[in-house]
């Protein structure tokens, strides 16, 4: 998916961003290909403008964020990106296909860490990126998985295949389940704080509406 950027290129990335994919930025690829990465808030307009640069090639939001559960408006970022001529590329792993979908906002490129969600039997490492009608990303990514041989065997697809058929229902069940969590929490004497932007009391609950059919099942709280 890196590869897809020239060297020297310059992404804007989100401040909430999981760890593997930080390092991947500015331990791997900064030394390999001299990417830089700048880290801003997608909410605030402003950074967003102040961190566009000539070589700025792709924006990469992650949402909701790992780990703070922070969200992006898609709709809004994916018009940024356009309008500034750069590829957006969505992280759509702690969401998945049955929560959001970030082509259906705008966005180019969708990339999943399938061993999470999608898989959800945690014994396949595969990811995925999910191109949308852009015929130019599609031509490029397909001649990168050739020429990098990314492509799973056939019962690896088998596995992959075999959690998709059962995503929906899993990630109901997961969703509901964080939500009473997340509210037993949010009532309890002995728990200062609780991140879930299913709860009313997010500051970007409100974002669930425009882009997320019921949420995630990720939550994360503070004693």
């Amino acid at each position: 998916m890196l590869d897809l950027p020239p060297h020297g290129a310059h992404i804007i990335a989100s401040l909430d961003l999981y760890g593997g994919t930080w390092r991947l930025f500015h331990q791997v690829r900064a030394q390999s290909a001299t990417l830089e990465v700048t880290h801003v808030g997608f909410s605030d307009q402003a950074a967003l403008e102040a961190a566009l640069r000539p070589e700025t090639a792709l924006i990469w939001a992650e949402t909701p964020g790992n780990p703070l559960l922070s969200l992006t408006d898609l709709s809004q970022a994916a018009a940024f990106a356009h309008a500034h001529y750069l590829v957006a590329v969505a992280d759509n792993t702690f969401a998945s296909p049955a929560v959001q979908r970030p082509l259906e906002h705008g966005f180019d490129l969708v990339v999943h860490s399938d061993i999470k969600y999608i898989c959800g039997h945690s014994d396949i490492i595969v990811g995925a990126v999910v191109v949308s009608e852009r015929a130019d990303l599609a031509q490029r990514l397909g001649f990168l998985q050739n020429a990098t041989g990314t492509v799973l065997d056939p019962f690896q697809s088998f596995l992959a295949r075999r959690g998709l058929l059962t995503l929906e229902l899993r990630v109901a069940r997961h969703a509901v389940n964080a939500l009473t969590v997340a509210r037993f929490l949010e009532g309890h004497p002995k728990i200062e704080r609780v991140v879930y932007p299913g709860l009313e009391s997010h500051p970007q609950h409100a974002i669930i509406a425009k882009q997320m059919n019921g949420g995630d099942g990720m939550r994360r709280q503070g004693a």
